[in-house]
């Protein structure tokens, strides 16, 4: 008997994860066989765009196409009627397993013409029964790596909303500026790059452009809030049932100061903290005693978190 975890959440009110489901399930005497997630199946395909699809010089039914799933062109022989320059489906590197046709891809001659990968049906995803062509994905689906940094962190945020929906994953973290970043930020008017501006000096214009940056990550991070709150979950959303913190390692960039690190702590938890609060800690109290509290409160009975807690900071 195979069942869903979805399915069963339905009959048991639970927050623990598959794992722990399954083993509680086997120490009962219900042993359970195997946990799968059907999503591990399908990380290695990707959002490709046929760019060019021409006749196979030896095959009637056969085009060669030439994709980008965002690390430049490669040629595709494919034998979809609906394949066509222009359109966006899933690509299959070589390497990928195709679960619906029981093969491993690799790169391969077919008619005399190399292939390098494959372009996929439904039916050989195991998404549904179609195989009467390639899927075809809206003209919006994102192709690799977005190359603006504005549509990168929304695409980062659009997943993780979609992770926590779909109850693929319960933790997820995402570091949306990697220490000494030379980015610049053109889209708000900021040609510095951050790392420069974050030394300001005091200097009152260097001071302004981090403002304007800060400013702006938060309005991503605003935008990432607003539809969890807005996405039904239970018996509220998604922001009633989930904990964020935001914050940084540092308060002052200019000093590398790490006293009096501003963090916030976003969405109900499942009711287990109180929001709409400003919580001062005493000077120079470990971040690691913030982290402390927020492991015990989800389950994790510690007295200590790393090296540096001295207690729990209590939210």
């Amino acid at each position: 008997m195979k069942f869903s975890l979805d399915w069963l959440k339905e009959h048991l009110e639970t927050t623990v994860s598959a794992k722990e489901i399954a083993n509680q399930l086997t120490a009962i005497g219900l042993e359970v066989e195997e946990v799968t997630n059907p999503a591990d199946a399908l990380a290695p395909f990707v959002v490709a765009k046929v760019l060019t699809a021409e006749k196979h010089p030896q095959a009637d039914k056969l085009q060669v196409l030439t994709v980008d799933a965002g690390s430049g062109p490669m040629q595709v022989v494919c034998g979809a009627p609906n394949a066509r320059a222009g359109m966006l489906g899933v690509f299959g590197p070589p390497g990928a397993y195709i679960p619906g046709s029981d093969i491993t891809l690799k790169v391969a001659a077919i008619r005399g013409v190399e292939s390098n990968g494959m372009m996929c049906s439904s039916r050989e995803l195991e998404l549904g029964d179609d195989h009467s062509g390639i899927i075809e994905l809206p003209d919006d689906a994102p192709v690799g790596i977005p190359e603006a940094f504005d549509d990168h962190a929304r695409l980062m945020y659009d997943l993780m909303a979609v992770a926590y929906e779909a109850n693929v994953t319960r933790v997820v973290t995402y570091m949306k500026s990697r220490d000494a970043s030379q980015r610049v930020y053109p889209n708000i008017g900021v040609m510095e790059p951050h790392h420069a501006m974050s030394h300001h000096g005091n200097n009152q214009e260097k001071i302004a452009g981090l403002v304007k940056v800060n400013t702006y990550h938060t309005t991503l991070f605003a935008n990432f809030l607003e539809r969890l709150k807005s996405t039904p979950d239970g018996d509220g959303s998604l922001l009633d049932h989930t904990l964020i913190l935001y914050g940084s390692g540092m308060s002052e960039s200019d000093t590398h100061s790490r006293l009096n690190v501003p963090v916030a702590i976003v969405g109900g938890g499942a009711g287990l903290l109180k929001g709409n609060r400003h919580v001062q800690a005493p000077k120079e109290t470990p971040l690691a005693n913030l982290m402390l509290d927020v492991a015990n409160k989800f389950g994790c009975e510690t007295e200590k978190f790393g090296t540096l807690s001295t207690g729990r900071l209590e939210i």
